[in-house]
């Protein structure tokens, strides 16, 4: 088998299957309608484009010179997967494709499956790969709330210099929950706060709608960061001290965020881990959930 290089432009797969590097902007227009799912509410084919262009390594199936499945494929990952019409087999492309995959993956690590759509999720647990978490975003209309009475909390602004702060509230929140930032460390909390902070702007209505809950003693106990993607407002992380937790400040702070948000926006939307008991609260308060896609890994 030939090894792994964007210099190559087609892998034989046998059996008249091949795969064969495609145009980035031919494989994101297959790739918006044939995966069939409106991820994180991009409400229109032009917006949901901008989340694969310029992204290398995406390839098509090809059978017999015609295009039948989509999917991004490099060394110790894949993902993306589509079929065709009227492809239908999904399970006969990926017998094709992981033979080369781990032909290509260092064997020390395991391939990481991402975006699998749950139409694919049986036929890639089928062939060896394991769950490891499955996320979806949940939306609702921005209304103001009547914020829940407390005596207990007072917001305070969020600042730039508060990242290590709110990188250590965050990992106390998270650390043995499910999904990803379950197993992140306080540095990756950090530097995940970072990013955010670097684009936080108080004067605009994400700005405001962002803040820490701290007591009347001036101790933090729990935040909210809103920022806009793909032009929505979006909670980015509400989280509680454990020791707090079940007490309401999340419902106060996210109470909170909406009424800001609501002279200025429409909709807001979140990101959640299939599992997360925040779920329950989320849809307390009015959000659905999407599509919802899954991450898995293939070992041995």
């Amino acid at each position: 088998m030939q090894s792994h290089t964007l210099a190559i432009q087609r892998y034989e797969l046998g059996d008249q299957f091949a795969l064969q590097r495609a145009d980035n902007e031919a494989f994101i227009n297959a790739w918006v309608v044939y995966r069939g799912v409106d991820e994180d509410f991009s409400q229109s084919f032009v917006d949901a484009r901008t989340e694969l262009e310029g992204v290398p390594f995406c390839s098509w199936v090809m059978q017999a010179e015609k295009r039948v499945g989509g999917v991004i494929l490099l060394p110790n990952g894949i993902g993306d997967f589509f079929l065709i019409p009227p492809q239908r087999d999904s399970a006969e492309l990926l017998s094709r494709l992981i033979p080369l995959l781990r032909h290509w993956s260092d064997p020390t690590k395991p391939i990481l499956a991402q975006g699998i759509t749950t139409y694919h999720l049986s036929t890639f647990e089928q062939a060896g790969f394991v769950l490891q978490e499955s996320r979806a975003w949940m939306i609702r209309p921005i209304e103001p709330q009547s914020e829940s009475p407390t005596s207990n909390w007072q917001h305070k602004p969020i600042s730039p210099m508060d990242a290590a702060t709110i990188g250590k509230l965050l990992h106390a929140a998270f650390q043995g929950g499910v999904g990803e930032y379950g197993r992140r460390d306080e540095t990756a909390h950090v530097a995940s706060t970072n990013s955010f902070l670097e684009q936080h702007d108080p004067a605009t209505a994400c700005g405001q709608a962002s803040a820490w809950a701290v007591t009347t003693a001036g101790e933090p106990v729990g935040i909210c960061l809103v920022e806009l993607h793909k032009g929505l407002p979006t909670i980015r992380f509400v989280a509680v001290l454990p020791s707090q937790q079940g007490q309401g400040v999340a419902t106060w702070l996210l109470q909170r965020a909406l009424t800001k948000l609501a002279p200025h926006h429409k909709w807001v939307k979140l990101a959640v881990t299939v599992g997360n008991p925040a779920m329950t609260l989320y849809e307390r308060l009015g959000f659905v959930a999407g599509d919802v896609l899954h991450q898995l890994i293939l070992t041995g």
